[in-house]
């Protein structure tokens, strides 16, 4: 017997699970694989952070594992007891935070599920691994779900095309790498669930797809605070049906069963379930109104005359909003407020210095736009025109997705991660679009590739456009020097509890938190700025009084006041909160050899001044802070400079400027001028390696004197 046969014979019973299956085309195949290379792509520069430790990114994410390790601590049980947990005291001390009540509980119960599956199949991994790699393996996935939609929508083409260009998209990169366990993260896989369900039963397939799209919608209400958009999403695009004649059963059977479930999960949910009565879902309730009156009223609005049409739509209309006035002044309906309102209003922010203070809420550049989304910013315009063209239910739904996220996108940048799929399906249309003209145009004649064509590879799809054009665009995107634009050089970004502003490896926080935890007592108070709040809780199970949740703007206002007031109006404040130490802290960075502060509560004083006093950008400019530009080398630096006649009273400027030894010894001499008092109530008592974050011990004298 021949090797070959030898072989065959002893593999031949990894066949028969398989046979009588049809053979898969060389097309399947093919597509199969550019599936699995996206995927594998979009995991591999997602993990790229793993590369620097276990450390989880950003602020949220700890707040998020914190949550999932507290169910993992009570088991299976634990899922249900989250819904009863006792209010919190180590967050927002000393009145604490009620969690079920402003918490969203989708990303944690996500964490604890994987984890406690994972345990029940023996593997043992530490739960910052575990909710460390749910990100990544989320962005992955819907490499793949975007492929279908894109399929749904136009072409196989055009689905490779979006899976790929959302696999290496740097709108995306920073919130689903290793280690960013949150809300937006999680919510990209139900969202494309969404669409794809909906899509589906645009087209007539209802029997399963509406309720696969109520879950989706379900999850997104569990997991994230931006289903506000996406439920309104939906209610926009069935009224638009029903004003334009284009609803039909099915559609209307897919809203009935899928917003009904989501409605269901947000009453579970109690955070979701404080918005129901709202503005905010009022396109939800309309929508339902509007399926009755096409369902039960169109045969009867049929005999009745234009005017009176009009007069009762009027009477409806002005009744509707006459009743929900009404409910809001009697406090069982609420208006737009808050976040919201920023994406609808983007003037609104400036009225609010807390808002406005915040990065995420910052509105965005056309800059930002194409260096987030690369060639499916200049592909959009032209994929928006091409599905208008053709204007089908699939492709109103589509336009709407893709402009009302955008506009939203438009108005804060923390929306990219609602407008990257539909930009990335639409600019993907355009592309395939352009690739199938060019195919055609050249195409050579069909006898004459079937000569030319190797038997080897016989029966091979012969328009090899898209995926060659996938690997022209794979070469110029990772070859860019730009960080924004390169996914490996934006990947490869630190973790921010580790790295300073400008990208280098720091362990000042870790080694802070080693020394809180052995050094301070369990009950100690630690006040900081709110940033910071997440960090200490979760890493040494410290109390803190404020953190990135800013549910109490009341807290943050009196929180700013006594860092940027006088010695006795912050101990004032500090005593009522029961704090017993302050942390501070000091980002740095090496310019020319001189160390120079940059983005830590130096910078942030002038929003805790906007905040704490509601003082105009010019005031603050001329009582307490001064920019000045020095030249190092040949580099300009801006410096934000505590030198105005009332900054020497300010009690953070003292900590961060108290005469420490060694610490700004290669400071340029503009600095070394400023001569500020050290504090008299507040005493170091740690400070970090390099000297970014400091701890003070607060003294509070017998008696002390009025603000």
């Amino acid at each position: 017997m021949s090797l070959k046969r030898k072989i065959k014979n002893t593999f031949s019973w990894l066949a028969k699970p398989f046979k009588g299956l049809p053979k898969p085309s060389a097309e399947t195949l093919l597509i199969a694989a550019v599936l699995t290379f996206n995927f594998i792509v979009t995991l591999s520069i997602r993990l790229i952070p793993l590369k620097y430790g276990p450390y989880l990114n950003e602020f949220d994410p700890y707040f998020q594992y914190y949550q999932a390790q507290w169910i993992v601590d009570r088991g299976w049980g634990g899922f249900i007891d989250w819904f009863t947990q006792p209010v919190n005291k180590l967050f927002w001390y000393p009145t604490g935070r009620d969690i079920p009540s402003n918490a969203y509980p989708g990303v944690p119960f996500v964490g604890a599920f994987v984890y406690l599956i994972l345990k029940g199949l023996g593997i043992n991994l530490p739960m910052m691994y575990v909710v460390g790699f749910i990100p990544a393996f989320s962005a992955a996935i819907t490499t793949v779900l975007l492929y279908f939609i894109g399929k749904e929508l136009h072409s196989k083409t055009a689905g490779l095309i979006a899976s790929f260009f959302f696999a290496v998209s740097a709108a995306t990169l920073p919130r689903t790498s290793y280690g960013f366990f949150d809300d937006d993260s999680i919510s990209q896989i139900y969202i494309a669930l969404f669409i794809l369900s909906f899509l589906k039963t645009i087209k007539g397939n209802t029997r399963i797809w509406p309720f696969i799209g109520g879950i989706a919608l379900g999850l997104i209400v569990m997991t994230w605070g931006a289903f506000i958009y996406v439920l309104n999403l939906f209610a926009l695009t069935i009224i638009i049906f029903v004003v334009f004649r284009r609803i039909n059963n099915d559609i209307m059977k897919s809203y009935l069963i899928s917003m009904t479930i989501a409605l269901i999960f947000a009453l579970i949910v109690p955070r979701a379930r404080g918005y129901l009565p709202s503005a905010q879902m009022l396109l939800v309730y309309l929508a339902y109104v509007a399926i009755f009156a096409e369902l039960y009223l169109s045969k009867i609005l049929k005999r009745i005359t234009p005017l009176r049409l009009t007069v009762y739509l009027a009477s409806v209309i002005g009744g509707s909003i006459g009743i929900a006035y009404l409910l809001e002044r009697l406090g069982y309906f609420h208006g737009i407020v808050g976040k919201f309102l920023i994406v609808i209003n983007p003037f609104y922010k400036s009225q609010n210095p807390w808002l406005e203070s915040v990065a995420e809420h910052y509105a965005t550049s056309w800059a930002q736009f194409f260096l987030n989304f690369n060639l499916m910013f200049i592909m959009l315009p032209f994929g928006i025109y091409l599905i208008t063209k053709r204007a089908s239910n699939m492709d109103i739904f589509m336009i709407i997705t893709a402009l009302t996220s955008l506009h939203a996108t438009a108005a804060t940048n923390r929306l990219f991660m609602l407008s990257v799929q539909p930009a990335t399906i639409v600019g993907a249309i355009a592309l395939a679009s352009i690739i199938s003209s060019y195919a055609t145009i050249f195409r050579p004649p069909k006898e004459y590739l079937e000569r030319r064509r190797a038997r080897l590879f016989k029966g091979i799809p012969t328009n090899y456009g898209a995926i060659l054009l996938i690997v022209l665009i794979l070469i110029t995107i990772f070859t860019s020097t730009a960080a924004q634009t390169n996914p490996l050089r934006a990947a490869s970004i630190p973790q921010s509890i580790i790295s300073t502003e400008t990208g280098s490896v720091t362990y000042d926080w870790i080694a802070t938190f080693e020394w809180i935890k052995n050094n301070l007592p369990q009950n100690a108070v630690i006040a900081s700025w709110w940033d910071y709040g997440y960090w200490i809780t979760v890493n040494t199970g410290r109390i803190t009084l404020a953190d990135n949740a800013n549910f109490n703007y009341t807290k943050i206002y009196l929180l700013a006041r006594a860092l940027i007031s006088d010695e006795n109006t912050s101990l004032n404040i500090l005593k009522k909160f029961g704090a017993s130490y302050v942390l501070v802290y000091e980002g740095m960075y090496n310019a020319g050899g001189y160390l120079i502060p940059i983005g830590g509560d130096l910078e942030k004083s002038y929003w805790m001044l906007r905040i704490g006093y509601n003082y105009t950008d010019q005031q603050v400019r001329q009582w307490y802070l001064n920019t000045t530009t020095i030249t190092i080398g040949n580099q300009q630096v801006a410096l934000t400079l505590p030198v105005g006649p009332k900054a020497k009273d300010v009690v953070l400027y003292k900590m961060l400027f108290l005469n420490i030894p060694n610490k700004r010894q290669i400071y340029p001499s503009i600095l070394n001028q400023i001569n500020m008092p050290a504090p008299t109530y507040f005493t170091l008592v740690y400070q970090s390696p390099n000297g970014s974050v400091l701890i003070f011990k607060i003294l509070y004298p017998e008696k002390i004197g009025n603000t």
